[in-house]
């Protein structure tokens, strides 16, 4: 493999988690089908069935639903877990869900935070209502339980 640098040899940078976007920064998932992920030069790249190739910025994107047809490198799913970009193995149009890839060491600040909302009552109930408020914003919540 070659390099801008024309060494000859591969280039990779180590990027710091504190140096990545957060969630409320990143596109949620990217779907795809019929084509394969790979590695040039540490980036991760999308090769569809007619041969065209996108490059992905894997670190401004929360997941990556996989569809039928597709395949992935060890090295792409490396990249992708050094960038906290989960992966999902779909059906066609992600109608079924087989299968997830996340990184063991991934953030769990949220997870943490729900555990600890869901453990108080009044918080609770106070989150149910403004998510149910969201959905229907006509309708009276407040003697709700």
């Amino acid at each position: 493999m070659n390099d801008s640098t024309g060494n000859g040899k591969r280039l990779f940078i180590k990027v710091q988690r504190n140096n990545l976007p957060q969630v409320c920064d990143k596109y949620p998932f990217i779907y795809l089908e019929r084509g394969r992920l790979e590695i040039d030069d540490s980036s991760v790249k999308w090769i569809d069935s007619d041969g065209n190739l996108v490059r992905l910025p894997v670190a401004t994107i929360n997941c990556l639903l996989l569809g039928p047809g597709t395949s992935v490198t060890h090295e792409a799913v490396k990249v992708m877990a050094a960038a906290n970009c989960g992966v999902c193995w779909v059906g066609e149009d992600s109608l079924l869900f087989y299968a997830v890839g996340q990184s063991p060491t991934s953030d769990t600040r949220n997870l943490r935070k729900q555990l600890e909302l869901s453990a108080n009552d009044k918080k609770r109930l106070e989150i149910a209502r403004r998510m149910f408020l969201k959905r229907f914003p006509e309708d009276e919540v407040s003697t709700k339980t």
